[in-house]
Parts: C-alpha cells; sequence; structure tokens
C-alpha cells in the first residue's frame, strides 16, 4: 500500500478538548472510537524519543521509498566510547541485522578539558589532522561503527554515537 498524498501533510497535533455526545450511546461509541484512532495515529506519528545503549529501539519514523512495498521503519542504537587520544581510531561492533541503509549517523564527543563538545564527525576549517572522522566500515565481516582522530586533534575523555538505519524487519 503506498501512502497518499495527504499522510505527508497531516500533524501529530491533538485537539485540546473533544465534546462527546451524552445522550446517544451509539454516538458516544462511534465518537469514542474515532478519538481513540486519532490519538493512536498522532501518537504513532510522532518521532520515539529513546535513546538506549547497545539496545535497537524503533524510531516511529516511517520511510516510503520507491523499489519497496508499503513504509519502511528506522531504527535506533546508542554507542558510548571511552577515552579517543589524538593520532588514535576506536571502533565498536554495530550488532546491527537487517539493515536496508543507514539515515544518520552522528554524534558528540567531550574534550578532554571538561569544558568543550563537539559534533562527531568534527571538521575543522583550519588543519585536516584536526578532524575526527565518524564512519560505519566492514572489517574482516563484521559491522563497526568507528571514530578515527586526526594527529593534531582534541583529545577525547568520551564520544556518544548514534546510528539510525532504514530496517528489512
Amino acid at each position: 500500500m503506498n501512502p497518499t498524498f495527504t499522510q505527508f501533510y497531516r500533524t501529530p497535533y491533538l485537539k485540546f478538548q473533544w465534546l462527546f455526545p451524552n445522550g446517544d450511546v451509539k454516538e458516544l461509541s462511534s465518537q469514542m472510537d474515532k478519538a481513540y484512532v486519532d490519538i493512536a495515529i498522532k501518537v504513532n506519528d510522532r518521532i520515539i524519543g529513546i535513546f538506549p545503549q547497545n539496545l535497537s529501539v524503533v524510531t516511529g519514523e516511517r520511510w516510503s521509498l520507491n523499489g519497496y512495498t508499503g513504509n519502511l521503519q528506522t531504527l535506533r542504537k546508542v554507542f558510548v566510547f571511552g577515552p579517543i587520544a589524538p593520532g588514535t581510531t576506536s571502533s565498536l561492533p554495530t550488532g546491527i541485522n537487517s539493515l536496508i541503509s543507514f539515515t544518520r549517523i552522528y554524534g558528540v564527543g567531550a574534550v578532554t578539558d571538561g569544558t568543550t563538545w563537539i559534533p562527531l564527525p568534527y571538521a575543522p576549517n583550519a588543519v585536516v589532522t584536526d578532524g575526527i572522522e565518524l564512519r560505519v566500515e566492514n572489517i574482516g565481516g563484521v559491522q563497526n561503527v568507528t571514530i578515527d582522530s586526526g594527529a593534531t586533534a582534541y583529545s577525547l575523555s568520551s564520544a556518544i554515537v548514534v546510528l539510525e538505519w532504514l530496517s528489512a524487519v
């Protein structure tokens, strides 16, 4: 089933108040059914704001892409890295199955000075070796999320990376 044009323009907004009829039980039942369906649709249209570490969760997004029947869902997983020194690489296995494509790869690094946080990937204007690369790669048959720190990059005390992907499940 392909989504209709109007499905992309409905908003996940709920009415503040619903006036139910108080004299006709059939009409009340009909209105209650409509209210429940309206609430379910609006709640399910919102992106789910749950970000657990090392656990795949549904984001609530639905993607409609050519070549696929119906909607595809996206999943999210959070990875926490320990210290990353300049000029080093740190990797963690993703454990992701049924991947169609990544939709978002992003994160944040905490600089060891305790007062600075940088986006990942980090690409400064001045010197290429100050950069910090964030990627997902297959190493020896294992899919890893990798942070590759340039030789003169910030020293990170920790990093958080979020992966979101289209799932075939």
